[in-house]
């Protein structure tokens, strides 16, 4: 993914905007904008101009400056101040701000501060490193987004405290309410990854007629639609189908729901849209080449729904979630947000509600009477299909058994998936698990079971890595993910020259992975994992591997699904070492590698000596060695020294740190040179004292091998 550049680059679209050269210029800018937003065909062609991940910032920004009250805000002032002074010293240009004495009662305020400074003045930039200056602005975006979105809920929240009490509404006067608007979003922008370029039809081939109950070719003129996600596939009842009213083929049968009430069912969805996308009646379930190419098309169709939905059928009303997710919320102003100062006796009223059952979690009765939470979680938290339209909708809202929207404790504000999760993961970083009541337990580790934590942060090695502890039919497993990953050209394929698939660990086709390592790269490769060494067949007295019992090191997945994977580097700005594109997964899950580049071999054959961070893993560890700076020869000879070692480099990020994978000898009897992956380094170019800030690293050579990684 390539960032966008800050908007004080953007000033030409500003009514009246200048380039920067001083600080007056950058005062200036920021008001021209704002005076450009506006009015209404201004503010459109000003957000249309823009790439859509700095129109989102600038109205983060916008909507910041309306919360701090403008020109009276602290930030207001601020400006101002500093404004003026430039005008009399024309060579004036403060310092970064210091937004923690600005805002020292608002985390949202200071980060949408820090925001405004790095798209708006040039001081913080680093000029010298477009690459990295981009991927710094990127994450403050992201941070910015689901910061903006917390405190969105919180600030409604506290308007909806009166005399220290919360007006709790019934579940049936929300079931009622019709979704006209969906919410600003909570990440910059859905699977970043994908090529958003023109499609010959985003939309689906069918789509489901409310009025008329019926399934029809989709109109011409690109009508708003509802696409629902939910899963169905693993209650599926074998070789059973019904004929539903309106669906012109057989709809396969499953024991949550009768397929034969979809009709009454999908008339039931409060969204202001006459046509819905719903799997079992827009899809055919004929294994014909319209149902392969709808399929391969999901990220399309997911993207051009106006809304998006879960519906979760088996919880019949929110209560529960409700009052976990307000208890979050709470925890955030105590927490983060002080100056929205609340009633500490709705602080004891909140708790005391948030003991319920969410409904995302079985429960059992104890024998003294106390509901005690399992961990059978609600099946679509645990579906591939569901994790991959997450990704595609994180805006997605939650419909339950009653067709109720789920929306904020006492007003009518609905809340999406990203919402949620930017609340809990917001509030957890701050409390003990001893803290939480059996309600904010439930919903954080269904989130964190489920790895929905980290999806508004999700790259698409996640994506692999996560799809592989999901339920799915195995050999499924790929196809249910490849549309959020815009991995489909294997499935094409595949479909033109049916052959015989090989999968990789049992998890994913050999022409899949393939793909996906031609498409990201060194990225692909760049993961830790637990405990790998218990697959290397180890001999104490020549302390040296001498064979392996399951290959894959290298792989971002394993059948063991207690061997735990997470991928170690960042994902903006990233290049490749040349090398990675002469590199070839094998049937075995080996990766052979003709060409590599070399940070640092063992025996030491490199003429400086390199500081690097290291995660590794020994013999006799529990859990990997980590240690955050190291002298790499000084590692090499204290690590099974009698072993040949070799740090070989993957990729470098925003130009100047280098991400690598560490490799130890096989020592067995074969014509090739076998290796196993042992750990990965990393390292950032350091700043010569008293120069510029010019820091590049350069690739190693390219570096014939000829070598293989089991």
């Amino acid at each position: 993914m390539v960032p966008a550049g800050p908007l004080c680059a953007e000033y030409r679209l500003f009514q009246n905007g200048n380039a920067v050269t001083s600080f007056s210029d950058t005062i200036r800018n920021w008001f021209a904008a704002l005076k450009t937003l506006e009015t209404s065909e201004a503010r459109r062609q000003l957000l249309s101009s823009l790439h859509s991940t700095q129109a989102i910032a600038l109205q983060l920004l916008e909507e910041w400056w309306n919360y701090d009250n403008r020109e009276d805000g602290n930030a207001g002032k601020w400006m101002i101040e500093q404004h003026e002074k430039a005008k009399i010293f024309p060579e004036f240009n403060p310092r970064s701000v210091q937004s923690y004495t600005i805002f020292p009662r608002s985390t949202y305020k200071r980060t949408l501060l820090d925001l405004w400074e790095w798209e708006f003045r040039t001081s913080g930039m680093l000029e010298t490193n477009s690459k990295q200056s981009d991927a710094v602005l990127f994450l403050f975006r992201q941070r910015a987004a689901t910061v903006a979105a917390s405190y969105r809920t919180s600030r409604c929240l506290w308007g909806s405290l009166s005399n220290g009490t919360l007006t709790i509404l019934e579940s049936q006067s929300l079931s009622d309410r019709l979704i006209t608007q969906a919410p600003f979003p909570s990440c910059l922008q859905a699977c970043p990854w994908l090529d958003r370029g023109e499609k010959a039809s985003r939309l689906p081939y069918y789509l489901w007629y409310v009025k008329e109950k019926r399934t029809v070719r989709c109109p011409t003129g690109n009508p708003p639609f509802l696409v629902v996600s939910h899963t169905w596939g693993r209650w599926k009842i074998l070789s059973k189908t019904a004929k539903v009213s309106g669906v012109p083929w057989p709809v396969p049968c499953n024991t949550i729901f009768d397929v034969q009430a979809l009709p009454n069912i999908l008339s039931r969805f409060p969204f202001d849209v006459d046509y819905i996308w719903f799997d079992l009646v827009c899809i055919p379930q004929d294994g014909s080449l319209l149902q392969q190419t709808e399929i391969a098309r999901q990220a399309e169709i997911f993207s051009a729904a106006r809304y998006a939905t879960v519906w979760m059928n088996q919880i019949p009303d929110w209560t529960g979630l409700r009052a976990a997710i307000t208890w979050y919320i709470m925890c955030t102003i105590e927490n983060c947000e002080k100056e929205l100062d609340h009633p500490t006796d709705a602080s004891s009223f909140i708790a005391e509600r948030a003991e319920q059952n969410t409904g995302l979690t079985q429960v059992e009765v104890s024998e003294e009477g106390y509901q005690v939470p399992m961990m059978e979680i609600d099946g679509w938290f645990t579906s591939l299909w569901t994790l991959q339209e997450a990704c595609l909708r994180p805006d997605m809202l939650l419909c339950g058994g009653s067709f109720e929207v789920l929306q904020l404790e006492g007003s009518s504000f609905p809340l999406p998936l990203g919402y949620i999760i930017a609340i809990v993961s917001r509030s957890a970083m701050s409390l003990s698990s001893e803290e939480l009541p059996m309600g904010p337990t439930q919903l954080f580790q269904v989130l964190e079971i489920s790895e929905m934590l980290t999806l508004l942060d999700m790259s698409p090695l996640d994506v692999i890595i996560f799809g592989n502890q999901r339920y799915c039919q195995d050999n499924n497993r790929a196809v249910a993910i490849m549309s959020a990953l815009g991995f489909t050209d294997w499935y094409t394929q595949h479909h033109q020259d049916p052959q015989t698939t090989v999968y990789l660990e049992d998890r994913y086709p050999l022409e899949f992975i393939s793909e996906a390592k031609q498409k990201l790269g060194g990225l692909f490769f760049a993961t830790e994992s637990r405990r790998p060494e218990k697959y290397f067949i180890y001999d104490p007295a020549r302390q040296k591997i001498i064979g392996i019992s399951s290959t894959g090191t290298m792989l971002p997945f394993k059948q063991d699904l207690k061997q735990k994977i997470s991928r170690n580097v960042d994902v903006i700005a990233k290049d490749d070492h040349p090398s990675i594109a002469t590199w070839t997964i094998l049937q075995d899950g080996a990766v052979e590698m003709p060409q590599v580049g070399l940070i640092g071999s063992w025996p030491w054959t490199a003429t400086e000596d390199i500081m690097v961070g290291i995660k590794a893993f020994t013999q006799v560890a529990i859990e990997s060695q980590y240690i955050p700076s190291t002298n790499l020869r000084e590692w090499f000879g204290s690590f099974r020294p009698a072993s040949e070692k070799h740090a070989i480099c993957l990729l470098r990020s925003a130009m100047i740190t280098c991400s690598g994978v560490l490799v130890e000898r096989v020592y067995a009897n074969t014509d090739t040179a076998h290796f196993v992956k042992i750990g990965y380094f990393f390292f950032t170019v350091g700043v010569t004292p008293g120069h510029e800030d010019k820091r590049v690293f350069h690739f190693p050579p390219c570096t014939e091998v000829g070598w293989r990684v089991l």
